[in-house]
């Protein structure tokens, strides 16, 4: 039966082994909407894992419950950034296919670095790539798919050949939308021809410990003012403070390569009298260096209204 992980439930980097709990040959897809592409497909390429990411919540649900209903195993679903999982979950040479299916195209010029086929994305491919492994990309978007094959190109790390899309890629929603108006559906594979000769940094993620301080002094009740806190590889907003009963919360912003997420952080005095700022749980956030820098940003505030720092973990 299919699973869905969230991303505190990976590990950086993940054991395939570990996940699907065999060594079948992995197959990622990015932005699998209601599932309807991986459901037919799948049988066609016999035992292998299958790795699905999508960022709508609302598509997930609907993927889930398809891929539940035809009973499929070894599939996992996430609902995270693509990008990000590939540079710091999956191993250098883990993957043997990406489907990527009538992905959003972002119109404007000034929007081409949203897109998942960007030299730098495919630098990163040809490193979690297997010997041989493929990008099979089918879009609807002329312009598109001139980028995807001009960015690919321009990293001399694939072959490229352009054969009839698979049959299932022309049975998804968008497919069958785009076939209706009289658009044609162009269809691409890049298999990988040798690794990039730089290296990705992961970024740096903790395990169950959770960051925190240790303070005294009078827990503020004067609201918070948005702060921006800027570092060299991720951005920390202070959106706003709830408090009550000699208590505070602060939801904040955390914004790092490929992956922004928002979190709750906790003021408030523990049984034995301390006041601690920590990390709260709600929404399982994923503890990555981000998050730390917020707890101290958040101790740092509460310094200028009048708390002294006894202690810092983070």
């Amino acid at each position: 039966m299919p699973r869905f992980l969230r991303p505190n439930q990976f590990l950086y980097p993940q054991p395939l082994e570990a996940l699907f709990a065999n060594s079948k040959p992995l197959f990622l897809e990015v932005g699998f909407g209601d599932g309807r592409f991986w459901a037919a497909h799948h049988a066609l390429e016999g035992a292998v894992n299958y790795l699905g990411v999508e960022v709508s919540g609302v598509s997930l649900q609907k993927a889930f419950a398809r891929y539940k209903t035809a009973q499929l195993e070894d599939a996992v679903l996430t609902r995270i950034s693509a990008e990000f999982l590939i540079r710091n979950a999956l191993p250098e040479k883990s993957i043997s296919r990406v489907f990527l299916n009538f992905p959003d195209p972002w119109f404007k010029g000034k929007h081409e670095e949203n897109r998942f086929v960007r030299a730098e994305t495919f630098e990163l491919l040809s490193t979690r790539l297997t010997e041989n492994g493929e990008l099979w990309l089918t879009t609807d978007h002329p312009p598109y798919y001139d980028f995807a094959l001009e960015q690919a190109a321009s990293t001399g790390l694939f072959e490229v050949t352009t054969p009839e899309p698979p049959s299932a890629a022309l049975q998804t929603k968008y497919a069958m939308r785009w076939q209706s108006q009289g658009l044609n559906i162009h269809h691409a594979r890049f298999k990988v021809i040798k690794p990039a000769s730089r290296e990705f940094t992961r970024l740096e993620i903790q395990g169950d410990a959770m960051p925190h301080a240790q303070l005294s002094g009078d827990i503020p009740n004067a609201p918070l003012e948005k702060t921006v806190a800027r570092f060299e590889h991720c951005t920390v907003i202070l959106l706003e403070s709830f408090a009550r009963e000699n208590r505070l919360l602060i939801l904040a912003r955390i914004e790092e390569p490929d992956y922004a997420q928002e979190i709750l952080i906790g003021v408030g005095v523990n049984d034995d009298g301390r006041v601690i700022t920590q990390l709260e749980t709600f929404g399982q956030p994923l503890i990555t260096a981000g998050v730390k820098k917020s707890i101290g940003v958040v101790t740092d505030w509460l310094e200028t209204q009048g708390m002294t720092v006894v202690r810092r973990s983070y």
